[in-house]
C-alpha cells in the first residue's frame, strides 16, 4: 500500500509541480519504514526470546533444537535489515528509480559473494550462509539509504523540496504574480 501511496503522490507531483505531493511522498515514505522497522524488532524479539519454544515445536531432537536456537539468533538480527532493504527498494520502485535498485542489488551480490567465499575460508559452518545473507542485505539497505538521504534521491529530502519552493516563489515574485495559492 505504501508503495502504490508514494508512486501516486509522486505522479501527483509531476502533473501539478505541487511541493506538498513531495512532502507526502517522502512522509509516507519515512512512516511505513518505521513501521516495519518497529515490526521486524518486534518480530526478531519474538524469534530471539522465543527461540527455545519455537525450536521444542520443530522437533524432540536436542541436537537440532541446539542448532536451530543459535539460528534464530542470527535470524533475529538480520529481520531489521530485511524490513529496511524492502521498504525502501519498494519506495524507489515506485519513484521508478530501478537502476538504485539493480545497483543495490548488484552490490549486495559482490557482498553475498564475498562473505560466502570469506565464512568458508574461516570455516564458519552453517553460519557463513547467514551472515552472507545478512551482508546482502546490509548492503542493499544502505546503498537505498544513501540515496534517500541525499539530493539525487526521486523522493527528494525536505532541504531539497524546500530550495524548490523557494525557486518557484522567487519565480513568481519576478513574474510579478505573487505566492501561488
Amino acid at each position: 500500500a505504501g508503495q502504490t501511496i508514494v508512486a501516486g503522490a509522486l505522479a501527483d507531483w509531476k502533473a501539478t509541480r505541487n511541493s506538498r505531493y513531495l512532502r507526502k511522498a517522502r512522509g509516507v515514505t519515512i512512516r511505513v519504514m518505521f513501521l516495519c522497522l518497529s515490526l521486524a524488532l518486534f518480530g526478531a524479539n519474538v524469534v530471539y526470546w522465543g527461540k527455545d519454544s519455537i525450536a521444542g515445536l520443530m522437533t524432540k531432537s536436542e541436537a537440532v533444537q541446539d542448532l536451530a536456537k543459535l539460528q534464530m539468533v542470527v535470524v533475529a538480527l538480520i529481520m531489521p535489515l530485511s524490513a529496511v532493504c524492502d521498504v525502501t527498494e519498494a519506495a524507489f520502485i515506485a519513484a521508478r528509480d530501478y537502476w538504485l535498485v539493480l545497483r543495490g542489488m548488484i552490490l549486495g551480490a559482490v557482498a553475498l559473494v564475498t562473505a560466502l567465499i570469506v565464512g568458508t575460508e574461516y570455516q564458519l559452518g552453517i553460519y557463513t550462509m547467514w551472515v552472507a545473507i545478512g551482508t546482502l542485505l546490509a548492503v542493499r539497505s544502505f546503498t537505498s539509504l544513501l540515496r534517500f538521504n541525499s539530493d539525487k534521491s526521486r523522493i527528494p529530502t525536505l532541504r531539497k523540496i524546500r530550495a524548490g519552493e523557494k525557486k518557484q516563489l522567487e519565480k513568481l515574485a519576478l513574474e510579478g504574480k505573487g505566492a501561488p495559492a
